[in-house]
């Protein structure tokens, strides 16, 4: 199949990984729309702080920020970890803080910042930067704490059950954690968001589909519900939990 990127640098259609026969793929793709989701690319500019425009239209709650030119980390921002505070995308990491990720300058709904690491904004260098914010009804940005033993329920002020979950832990509390304690977990409808077991990816490894029975529908339906027997990467007392959903 024939398959058309808005940029074609940023993704590339590896025969290995995404078109071998006879493995099966999933693809996420989110179209851009005011108060939802916004793509910019830009270069590098060296400058602490450096603002580029964006087309959001809402301040964005979520950025994930790649360098296209070179082999760096993916840096997400997120607004509950405030402007100096980072994640990895393709990584297991806690939270970290650093007060040149971002410019210490959180976003407006006209602009965002980086500060001048290489990551986000070394001069001449290649980036892009993916913008999400809360949209009623659409998508919701947001962050949840953890209840060993219990079902955590995560209004997301839909009127229908997520579609897509996307969660990571921001800290670590686990004295010697396995991987999958720290992983981005993926949840959509078409693996399975039900009662029972469900197919679940990582966003950050190699690692093929999981089962479990780790998220339910709302029983609200107003969002997601996280169960009770999760792992601690989703379900812990004293952890702490961003995510992105959509409806």
């Amino acid at each position: 199949a024939n398959i058309v990127w808005d940029n074609p640098e940023f993704v590339h259609l590896n025969s290995q990984y995404m078109n071998n026969s006879p493995n099966t793929h999933i693809s996420w793709n989110f179209k851009t729309a005011a108060g939802f989701f916004d793509i910019v690319s830009y270069n590098g500019t060296g400058t602490n702080p450096q603002a580029f425009n964006h087309n959001l239209g809402v301040v964005p709650e979520m950025m994930i920020v790649k360098k296209r030119n070179y082999n760096q980390n993916w840096w997400v921002y997120h607004s509950a970890l405030g402007n100096t505070g980072r994640l990895e995308f393709n990584d297991t990491v806690d939270a970290i803080s650093n007060s040149t990720d971002w410019g210490s300058t959180t976003p407006t709904s006209s602009v965002f910042y980086v500060g001048n690491n290489t990551n986000d904004n070394s001069g001449g260098s290649k980036y892009i930067a993916l913008l999400f914010a809360s949209c009623p009804g659409v998508s919701k940005v947001g962050t949840y704490s953890g209840d060993t033993g219990n079902n955590v329920d995560v209004d997301c002020g839909f009127t229908s059950n997520a579609r897509f979950v996307m969660i990571k832990r921001t800290n670590n509390e686990i004295t010697t954690p396995s991987q999958e304690e720290t992983n981005w977990w993926i949840f959509d409808e078409n693996l399975g968001i039900t009662s029972g077991n469900d197919y679940v990816m990582q966003a950050n490894t190699a690692d093929p589909r999981v089962t479990a029975n780790w998220l339910s529908p709302h029983p609200d339906n107003k969002g997601f519900r996280v169960n009770s027997g999760a792992i601690a990467a989703l379900n812990a007392t004293g952890g702490t939990y961003i995510f992105l959903a959509i409806a």
